[in-house]
Parts: C-alpha cells; sequence; structure tokens
C-alpha cells in the first residue's frame, strides 16, 4: 500500500499588517480574475491552485476553512497488479495488421492483449486541512482566484477589521503556501488540524503535532477498489 510519510511541504502563516492605503479588497485591474462574495459550500465551488505536483481547493470559509490537499503520488496499491498478457507473437502480429490498414482489428487485439479490463481503483486525495477560527461579525467578504498569477486570497472583515488568507503552490520550493494577515488589534485566534476520511470505516491517518510541525502519517487504500 502507497505510504503517507511526514507532511512538512504545508507551510501555514499567520503575521498581522499595518494599514495600508490599499484596500485589501481591491480587484486587480486588467488581470484574469475570478471571485465570489460567498464561500463554497461543496468541492466544486472551491478554488484550485496547484504547481503540477501538488495541488489544493481552497473553499474561503472566514471561520470553518478548508483546504482540501493533493498529491500526484498517491494511488492506492494492489498486488494483483500484473503485466498484461499480451506476447511478443501478439505484437509482431499488431504491426503486420498496422502496415496493412487494419486498424479495426489492432484496436481490438491490444485490448485483447495488452490492456487491463477492469480496474477500479483511482487516484486518492491527500486530505483537509481544517482551519478553525473564532471569527465574528464578518462583512465585506470576498474570494478570488488570480488566474494570471494562480494566487487565491480571501479577504473580509472582523469587527471591523481587514483579514487577508493567501494561498499558492510554489514549484520551486514544492510547498504550498497559505498565509493569514490581520489587522484586528487580538490578532488570529484559532485551530489547525489535517484530517483524511476513513476507508469503509477503516483510519488510513493519524494526525499530531511534533517539533513544531502539524504531522500526518498513514497510508493509501481503496477498499471497494478491484483489479480485473
Amino acid at each position: 500500500m502507497k505510504y503517507l510519510s511526514t507532511l512538512i511541504f504545508l507551510f501555514v502563516v499567520m503575521s498581522f499588517y499595518k494599514e495600508s492605503k490599499t484596500d485589501p479588497l481591491n480587484i486587480w485591474q486588467n488581470e484574469h480574475i475570478l471571485w465570489y462574495e460567498q464561500a463554497a459550500k461543496k468541492w466544486e465551488q472551491a478554488l484550485p491552485i496547484g504547481n503540477g505536483r501538488l495541488g489544493a481547493m481552497v473553499y474561503g470559509d472566514p471561520k470553518n476553512e478548508i483546504i482540501q490537499l493533493n498529491d500526484d503520488s498517491l494511488w492506492p496499491n494492489d498486488l494483483g497488479w500484473g503485466n498484461p498478457e499480451g506476447t511478443p507473437e501478439d505484437l509482431r502480429e499488431i504491426r503486420e495488421l498496422l502496415f496493412k490498414g487494419e486498424n479495426q482489428k489492432v484496436d481490438s487485439l491490444l485490448v485483447e492483449k495488452f490492456s487491463n479490463k477492469t480496474v477500479v481503483r483511482s487516484h486518492q486525495t491527500l486530505g483537509d486541512l481544517l482551519i478553525n477560527f473564532k471569527h465574528n461579525n464578518i462583512s465585506d467578504y470576498k474570494r478570488s482566484l488570480n488566474l494570471s498569477k494562480a494566487i487565491v486570497e480571501v479577504n473580509y472583515k472582523v469587527d471591523g477589521y481587514f483579514v487577508k488568507e493567501k494561498v499558492f503552490a510554489s514549484a520551486k520550493d514544492q510547498a504550498i503556501v497559505v498565509s493569514f494577515k490581520s489587522e484586528h488589534p487580538n490578532g488570529l485566534d484559532g485551530t489547525l488540524k489535517l484530517h483524511r476520511e476513513d476507508d469503509e470505516g477503516y483510519p488510513t491517518v493519524k494526525s499530531f503535532s511534533k517539533d513544531g510541525f502539524l504531522v500526518m502519517k498513514g497510508e493509501i487504500t481503496q477498499r471497494k477498489g478491484k483489479f480485473n
């Protein structure tokens, strides 16, 4: 089974910034921006970011933020995964048929000899980063995806003070970066958690903190999947 190692590619940065003359809620001009005035309620409404290997879907909830995480290596292993039954003789026959222009016969033979007929196993999610804040009196909400810069931003006010969340994926550093900034005099008060759903009632991961890191360890399974 595919094992998850300690996850340290995810950085969560929380800080405070001084009041600026630039309104954080302004949308950049002359750039391709998708923006919404409410948080996502389901996965299809979340905003995507990624770097080719790592990816995330950002819901943008100011109280109970969900960032669904992905890694392109997370496939369930199957001991029954073997080579197709095709032989060198079958391959020679296929080549001869190609030269003769028998494309339909080639296609049928390739499927019969060199493909696995039933593979009901799929790429699996890494899990969710859950960020829960004690935010009240939320106003002026807006979330956006800058298609030109591949950056998700969530801007809103808490008790009249600006809060900004920024999420992007760095290809150079192979990291997903989550940044929070607040003008509120009380700063940011909340909790972080890494979570992954059970597989048919069986736990797949354990989450814990160690040496200042939030760690998730486990394995990738797909108990209802099958192979041929």
